[in-house]
């Protein structure tokens, strides 16, 4: 809109026609709605916000413990760590299309484990089962399992030792 007074060629400002709908124009039962289950993050996510704990004793003290390495920032969970910028934590859903789109994807690297373990973390990503996961996606991935180097050393010749008085060292 505010281009097309600048748009117009003698000068003159253009017609613009707008309509108002007085009803909406999708059904309310057509909306999808979030996923909001309890995810990796929900415990964090409520004791950094107002301190609520779990009822288990154990596990709140996990909990207090382990959300002394995150942050809320803009409603957002973050995993601070040591020389690294914050890392974002998604689900664990997320963070396995997001390896599988780092290994097979529009860059297929096909990385092994431990490089696309890395490379998330690079990408900024955390969540608690990620180094099983990149393990597991290696394993299951086919064009990785065929084309894999094999070792074709040959085995050292084998040197017998020779003592010069029984039980000497």
């Amino acid at each position: 809109m505010s281009k097309l007074a600048s748009s117009s060629n003698d000068g003159k400002p253009k017609n613009i026609q707008w309509e108002t709908l007085m009803e909406r124009s999708i059904d309310l039962h057509e909306v999808l709605w979030l996923d909001r289950s309890s995810t990796w993050m929900e415990p964090i996510r409520m004791n950094l916000t107002d301190g609520t704990l779990l009822v288990d004793a154990k596990e709140s003290e996990k909990v207090k413990k382990r959300s002394n390495w995150f942050i809320l920032y803009e409603g957002i969970l973050y995993k601070r760590s040591f020389a690294r910028p914050l890392l974002r934590c998604v689900t664990s859903a997320e963070g396995k299309r997001m390896l599988e789109e780092l290994h097979k994807g529009i860059c297929s690297s096909h990385a092994g484990g431990h490089a696309l373990a890395v490379m998330a973390i690079r990408t900024g990503y955390y969540w608690p089962s990620l180094w099983e996961d990149t393990m597991i996606l290696v394993r299951t991935c086919d064009k990785c399992q065929k084309f894999v180097p094999i070792q074709r050393a040959p085995s050292p010749a084998m040197t017998p030792i020779v003592s010069p008085l029984p039980f000497a060292m």
